[in-house]
């Protein structure tokens, strides 16, 4: 009878607690939206979910969402999410500048910065397929879910959480969902907006960004996953982006698929559980920088919904860390050795380069840091489209790692130019050729035309086998230019002739110290001077090409002997004596300082030095055309006017940069410099000028327009000159060595 009782009892417990055990296994999921630079608000929403343990049982997403969804499937908390978009410069991701600032500094030298640069295919002009080169992001992509990757082996339902992303198959007009595969390539396939990146091609289907047939994937967690109660996340445009006065290619883009997107009912999504929308519609998509505020937002926005949250689920998750162990199989990369390098290239020579950059060597401890940065100096040298990374794990928890490289030789034209009241109407024409024969050569051709400066200049750059550490090139120049002085308006047109080899040490990508042989050739008047010389170059340059305000050294600076012909005969070697030979010595210095947002300061100083080596020495008066020249301000970046020229100089000015916003400015520059012809008798004379001019940089160059005065104390025709110029293309920070040596 006792048993009877206690049976039943059991029996009424079980019926009242049926419908709280039925709820308790309510599957929770969680579908996060599309919106480029907005969908950074689901880290805040994840955050909030963390803190009330509100559980999650499977996650969806499209586009930004399936890049935040999947890291925190794949084991990510949403506090180390937050720390990587925050510590990131999500915009380097779009605008490649992790490449270029692997690109080692002999690739600038003897340049000319242009401002138009087209790409050339099959002897026409090739449009850019996006306007994001993706080989960067591809990269993060690989380090974000390799790992997760090789554990779960092609199946979402084995990460930490469940996972599904959603992208765009335009061709059969419909939405595609992933479940299985590469975890990597369907988060990849699921963001390629339209015109800002190039879409994904997964075996023979074309694929595009997700949210243009499924921006939410609620409806895909139902079906998949078969969840009860799901949380979907709204961070879509309210599509007047368009209309904003900061209009760029990069913002079109993003506000394209805004306006492409698939509109969703709110109604109809809160019929499957909770709608979140954070207030980030006013936020264009291309807005990485305002990292913390979308997050706060969509922190904001969940803990808003946590009430209505916490009463339709009645269930908690405590999570913990190690998440990523969690999953079978979960290894991290950087805790192992690698066993085997495959590398699949063209040639013998360009896999001497990948192993040389790489240094993978088997038996030594993987990292992806080391990995990065040589996939990127790799992308750096233009001899790659595309890299790709392979990992794959043996019995010694050892890794064999396969890189197939796609060659690429890239055909580039640029243009340039500059205007002053002195020299005219002047236009600078670049073609450049990389990869040249499949060796990793660069190959660039100047064309300079207009009412001073005429000629060509060509430049052949090769790394040896020995890439990391060595660099030859040749540099050739032809110009005619005008020999004139400025202050009557007297000139005519002056001979330029050198030839360079040089061969350098590869310091780092910043620096580099080279032995240079040349010969230069000058013809002006009555009068031919040519001369060899051989010296040591010294580069380095730390200026920031893209946080345009901000702090930055570069330094030039040669030391050599030259050996002039005293006949005057050029292309012809004569016999020198040794009591002929004079030294030269160059340096030049540049140093940006941060003063605020809004202003930078710099300093620049030059040296330079004509030296008599031996007491017998008697310099021919035709020495002076190789005597230093001093810069005084922008518009005689190219000029030659003797009033500018003696046998010891040295030069210093300040210059200060008000930026009006990230990169319009104005500055005002203002530089003294002394000329002496004798150092013994120390009779100075000097130049002092200033100007205020307005300009613009981006990464492809830089554009400036302004007016300067000039003051020279040893001109006998007139002491004081205004003049106004215009600049495309040439910028401050370039490295030219045609007049150093």
């Amino acid at each position: 009878m006792l048993y009877n009782k206690m049976n039943y009892k059991k029996i009424i417990i079980a019926i009242l607690l049926f419908p709280s055990l039925i709820f308790a296994h309510v599957r929770i999921g969680l579908a996060l939206g599309g919106g480029s630079a907005r969908g950074l608000a689901h880290i805040g929403v994840l955050k909030a979910l963390e803190e009330n343990h509100i559980p999650i049982d499977v996650v969806g997403g499209t586009s930004m969402g399936a890049i935040v969804g999947a890291l925190w499937a794949s084991g990510y908390s949403a506090t180390e999410i937050e720390s990587i978009f925050v510590n990131t410069s999500v915009q380097d991701w779009f605008l490649n500048i992790p490449i270029i600032k692997n690109r080692p500094i002999y690739y600038d030298m003897n340049s000319y910065p242009t401002l138009v640069n087209l790409e050339i295919k099959n002897g026409k002009f090739q449009l850019p397929q996006s306007i994001v080169d993706d080989r960067v992001l591809n990269f993060e992509v690989f380090r974000f879910f390799s790992e997760a990757d090789l554990a779960i082996k092609g199946d979402f339902r084995n990460l930490w959480k469940p996972y599904l992303c959603t992208a765009s198959d335009i061709n059969s007009n419909k939405s595609v969902i992933f479940t299985h595969g590469k975890l990597e390539d369907a988060v990849r396939a699921s963001m390629p907006i339209p015109v800002v990146f190039k879409p994904v091609k997964l075996g023979d289907t074309i694929l595009f960004d997700g949210g243009l047939y499924d921006n939410i994937p609620t409806e895909a967690i139902k079906d998949s996953f078969n969840a009860d109660y799901i949380i979907s996340v709204d961070v879509s445009s309210d599509k007047k982006n368009l209309e904003s006065n900061n209009i760029n290619l990069l913002n079109i883009g993003f506000s394209l698929v805004d306006l492409l997107t698939k509109s969703i009912n709110p109604d109809s999504l809160k019929g499957y559980g909770c709608y979140i929308r954070p207030e980030v519609g006013k936020f264009k998509g291309s807005e990485f920088d305002k990292v913390k505020t979308l997050i706060q937002l969509g922190y904001d926005a969940a803990m808003k919904a946590m009430p209505e949250l916490k009463r339709e689920i009645s269930r908690r998750e405590y999570y913990g860390s190690e998440r990523k162990k969690k999953i079978k199989n979960f290894t991290y990369f950087d805790s192992c050795n690698v066993n085997s390098l495959r590398m699949n290239v063209k040639n013998k020579f360009q896999f001497v380069i990948m192993d040389n950059v790489l240094k993978l060597n088997s038996g030594k401890r993987f990292s992806f840091e080391k990995l990065q940065n040589g996939v990127f100096k790799l992308y750096s040298m233009d001899m790659f489209g595309r890299i790709s990374t392979y990992v794959t794990m043996n019995d010694s928890d050892e890794l064999n790692i396969k890189i197939d490289a796609q060659t690429q030789e890239s055909r580039k034209l640029g243009i340039g130019g500059f205007y002053d009241s002195n020299g005219g109407v002047n236009l600078i024409g670049k073609f450049q050729n990389s990869n040249f024969f499949d060796r990793g050569g660069q190959f660039n051709v100047y064309g300079f035309i207009g009412n001073y400066l005429k000629g060509t200049s060509v430049d052949l750059i090769f790394p040896t086998l020995f890439y990391t550490k060595y660099i030859s090139s040749l540099s050739i120049n032809y110009l005619i230019y005008k020999f004139n002085n400025i202050w009557s308006n007297y000139y005519f047109y002056s001979t330029f002739y050198n030839m360079n080899l040089l061969s350098g040490y590869n310091i780092n990508n910043n620096s580099m110290i080279s032995f240079v042989l040349g010969n230069k050739y000058l013809g002006f008047l009555n009068t031919n001077f040519f001369k060899y010389y051989a010296g040591f170059y010294y580069i380095f340059n730390s200026m920031n090409r893209f946080e345009f305000n901000d702090g930055g050294c570069r330094i030039n600076a040669y030391i050599g002997f030259n050996l002039p012909d005293k006949n005057g005969i050029p292309y012809q070697i004569k016999s020198v004596k040794i009591e002929d030979t004079y030294g030269k010595m160059i340096f030049n210095y540049l140093k940006s300082f941060k003063i605020s947002e809004t202003l930078n300061t710099r300093i620049v100083s030059n040296v330079g030095i004509i030296s008599h080596l031996y007491p017998g020495q008697v310099l021919d008066s035709n020495v002076i055309a190789d005597y230093s020249y001093v810069l005084p301000s922008h518009s005689y970046k190219f000029m030659y006017d003797r009033s500018f020229t003696a046998k010891y100089s040295g030069t210093i000015g300040i210059a200060i940069r008000y930026y009006l916003n990230k990169i319009l400015y104005l500055q005002n520059k203002n530089c003294v410099s002394l000329l002496s012809n004798s150092f013994s008798s120390f009779v100075p004379s000097y130049i002092y000028s200033t100007d205020l001019n307005f300009g613009f940089k981006n990464l492809f160059g830089e554009f400036q327009a302004g007016i300067e005065y000039l003051y020279v104390t040893n001109n006998p025709n007139g002491n004081h000159k205004f003049s106004f110029y215009i600049s495309i293309g040439n910028n401050l920070e370039s490295i030219d060595v045609i007049n150093e040596f």
